[in-house]
């Protein structure tokens, strides 16, 4: 559970990016975004920015298995290949020294599934608990989970 999230942000030396602190537990973490996005974290009135530090993905493989017909109302007819998509092992993630003990990598939900099947030793996260404005677009999360 994120007890506190602290908003002050330092330079880290490694990453030389602009990461933030949180409280977990009673132990001061250092969160690293590896989505390709900024992460809003949003409780009440505060939001944090968690802007990316790099990309931690699956590798994906698609494989051709048919294909669907579309006909549109004018009776335009479309063909769209489908495909089989699986996922495997994870890339872009920090190796060896390069893994923060003190660090808590935030990733999507497939690249944590990865990271949990192939082992991985860093502490990995994924958000949770979407915000949306008016128009149904997400801006941001209630917080961080694992999987």
């Amino acid at each position: 559970m994120l007890d506190k999230l602290l908003v002050s942000s330092y330079t880290d030396g490694r990453t030389r990016e602009k990461i933030l602190r949180w409280v977990n537990r009673g132990k001061t973490m250092r969160l690293y975004n590896y989505t390709p996005h900024t992460i809003n974290i949003i409780n009440g009135n505060v939001k944090v920015e968690l802007p990316s530090v790099g990309v931690i993905r699956a590798k994906s493989v698609q494989t051709l298995v048919g294909t669907i017909y579309h006909t549109e109302s004018a009776g335009v007819e479309y063909a769209v290949p489908e495909y089989k998509l699986t996922f495997g092992e994870p890339e872009g993630m920090p190796m060896g020294d390069d893994i923060d003990p003190d660090g808590v990598y935030v990733v999507s939900t497939i690249a944590a599934q990865a990271l949990k099947q192939f082992g991985w030793a860093g502490t990995y996260m994924v958000t949770c608990g979407a915000i949306r404005d008016d128009a149904g677009r997400i801006i941001g999360c209630q917080g961080l989970a694992r999987i």
